[in-house]
């Protein structure tokens, strides 16, 4: 099982095998070879371990999946097993 992190594309490259990310605030690049469609500015992607984005999801579920790490890292598990 692996473990994604969504993040949120602010740049991608001109052969479009990278991409320049905000991820919790901050900035990263990622490789998206491994992704079926292609990246856009603004796109939300899921990002695995080493950088890979996997797969392209819709902006509602990042930011619910973004606000569950955040109340797990905060130590509030009544509003992460709500987010759930």
């Amino acid at each position: 099982m692996c473990i994604g992190v969504p993040v949120r594309v602010i740049s991608v490259s001109e052969d479009g095998l990278t991409a320049r990310v905000l991820s919790r605030g901050e900035e990263q690049q990622i490789n998206l070879m491994m992704l079926e469609e292609t990246a856009s500015i603004n796109d939300y992607l899921l990002v695995q371990v080493g950088g890979f984005a996997v797969e392209k999801i819709e902006p509602e579920q990042a930011q619910k999946a973004l606000a569950l790490i955040a109340a797990i890292e905060e130590g509030d598990y009544h509003r992460a097993a709500e987010l759930y």
